[in-house]
């Protein structure tokens, strides 16, 4: 069983979270309800919307919850953080064909890196 401060610690950290990557509450909460859930209901994330303004104020939410939460979180930032930051390269005419085929595969390589990185970190 957690401590009223582990809670309000994870509070904080989801709380940051969201204004790092620029996530209202809303948001947090409809990415946690899609995930939670497997499914995109909007009578249902509204009410997840304010279940979690609650967990988020209170002391007595259980930090395993509070866990679930910030790791789901972390997991769908950095998702939509590597579809939106990397870009592919694309032919413009600047480069030569060498040089293309070479940039693709290191971009490769590093999405597959990237990749192993995160299901090390969620698994």
């Amino acid at each position: 069983m957690g401590t009223k401060f582990e809670a309000q610690e994870l509070q904080r950290q989801l709380k940051d979270l969201c204004a790092s990557v620029g996530w209202s509450q809303n948001k947090l909460a409809r990415v946690l309800y899609q995930e939670l859930y497997a499914q995109d209901d909007e009578g249902g994330v509204r009410r997840f919307q304010e279940r979690l303004k609650k967990a988020l104020q209170r002391d007595s939410t259980k930090p395993e919850r509070l866990k679930q939460y910030l790791e789901i979180a972390h997991r769908c930032q950095a998702a939509e953080r590597q579809q939106h930051c990397f870009h592919r390269p694309e032919k413009a005419g600047y480069i030569s064909e060498t040089m293309s085929i070479e940039m693709k595969r290191i971009t490769a390589e590093i999405d597959m890196q990237l990749a192993q990185q995160g299901a090390r970190r969620t698994g």
